[in-house]
């Protein structure tokens, strides 16, 4: 979503549609806070409720591969 604020895209919507990106931009960055300002992976994950989390599982496989 940042890399599209630079871009020509928001040229043509309307003001609602403006604000309505804005607002999500303002929720997703407050929801994801602390790991767009990780410096290093951490050490644990604590994943509560197996099946309900599954796609956090497979997100920490992703990391440990990298």
């Amino acid at each position: 979503m940042l890399e599209k604020e630079g871009s020509n895209l928001y040229e043509d919507l309307t003001k609602k549609e403006l604000l309505k990106l804005n607002r999500e931009k303002i929720k997703l960055s407050d929801q994801h806070r602390g790991i767009k300002d990780m410096k290093k992976l951490p050490n644990a994950i604590i994943v509560v409720g197996g099946k309900t989390e599954s796609i956090a599982f497979k997100r920490e496989k992703n990391l440990k591969s990298l």
